[in-house]
């Protein structure tokens, strides 16, 4: 799985959610608005799960910037809603798979340069698992046996 990929299916994610909500990924806008999520690949450790499977662990920020205090914890507690109940599974682009959100946390409220936004990062803990590429052989396509009858 690669990282653009989950990138998108986070930015899809978010954009059902919050369909009227501006969506970044990666790069911080210079001249954020109001109702802007920026989604940031922060860490990646790719780990051997199986001799056939890898695990893919990684943590994304979320930046959220809001006209107040209120509506940046407003967003960020429906997000850690769905991960306290179990429900934080993000469907990813192009496949039947789903990113596992492990954990997700946030601190205090800031203000931009301006002071005209509030502002909050969000830290998501996420994994997904790829299988291994592993060499195909030539099929068998048939199979003689010679039976010998010793007496």
């Amino acid at each position: 799985m690669t990282l653009i990929n989950e990138l998108n299916s986070i930015y899809d994610y978010l954009h059902d959610m919050y369909p009227t909500a501006t969506i970044v990924r990666q790069d911080v806008p210079a001249s954020p608005v109001a109702d802007t999520f920026v989604i940031v690949s922060q860490y990646t450790d790719i780990k051997t799960e199986t001799g056939a499977s890898f695990l893919n662990d990684r943590e994304f920020q979320l930046v959220y910037y809001g006209a107040s205090s209120a509506a940046v914890f407003t967003r960020f507690d429906d997000l850690e809603t769905k991960a306290k109940n179990g429900q934080f599974v993000i469907p990813l682009r192009g496949s039947s798979r789903y990113i596992r959100v492990k954990g997700f946390s946030y601190g205090s409220v800031f203000a931009t340069q301006t002071g005209t936004l509030k502002y909050a990062i969000a830290v998501m803990q996420t994994e997904t698992r790829d299988m291994r590429e592993l060499p195909e052989y030539e099929k068998i396509m048939t199979v003689n046996s010679a039976v010998k009858n010793e007496e």
